[in-house]
């Protein structure tokens, strides 16, 4: 490849990208509401501020979404305070599986460990995979706070029609969703972290 075929390649690339955070779409359980973007982030931001130190955030995905979902959950306790959980742990997914099947490998850890009031991060690109949508059901079920969904690829798919607040990035390609994916987890946390510094600087 030469170098002006390269050049074209990132710049093609990170207007790709650009466009993807300009065209994320968003929609929630109350149809009425319709923010932007923006309004959303702060509202998130704000749900998981005012949470209690017996609640907890879960985060569910798979393959490359599993990595969000750990990353994110890591992040959450490190620099929000904010008790964090992704279940991939091998032993817990391997048990969860051969004991219930793979489409329960989320939904029976979360029947154990979720509460009322927590809440459910289900990510995943294609919005279709029953692992996931098993596991908002068990949200759904114990009555948790808020579950938010990252979804890509169909517009309709079923995932993005289950929670409560729903980010839908339209992109088949899944380096492009994921990514878009993680942007938006982050948004929220470094916004999060940013109001509890104001707060302490009052």
């Amino acid at each position: 490849m030469e170098m002006s075929e390269s050049l074209s390649f990132v710049v093609d690339y990170t207007k790709t990208a650009q466009k993807l955070l300009d065209e994320i779409a968003v929609t929630h359980k109350e149809s009425s509401l319709n923010w932007s973007f923006r309004k959303n982030i702060q509202r998130l931001a704000d749900l998981f501020i005012s949470f209690g130190s017996h609640q907890s955030i879960f985060l569910v995905g798979n393959g490359g979404s599993a990595g969000i979902a750990s990353i994110v959950a890591n992040r959450l306790w490190k620099f929000c305070g904010i008790k964090g959980y992704a279940f991939n742990d091998s032993v817990i997914m391997s048990c969860a599986g051969n004991d219930y099947g793979w489409e329960e490998v989320f939904s029976k850890p979360l029947e154990r460990y979720g509460c009322s009031g927590d809440i459910l991060i289900a990510i995943s690109s294609s919005g279709k995979s029953e692992n996931i949508l098993n596991a908002v059901r068990t949200a759904q079920e114990q009555n948790f706070n808020h579950i938010i969904t990252l979804t890509g690829f169909d517009i309709e798919n079923p995932l993005r029609k289950m929670g409560n607040t729903n980010f839908y990035v339209p992109s088949d390609s899944y380096r492009h969703v994921e990514r878009t994916h993680l942007f938006i987890l982050d948004c929220i946390l470094d916004f999060l972290v940013e109001r509890k510094n104001q707060k302490k600087g009052k």
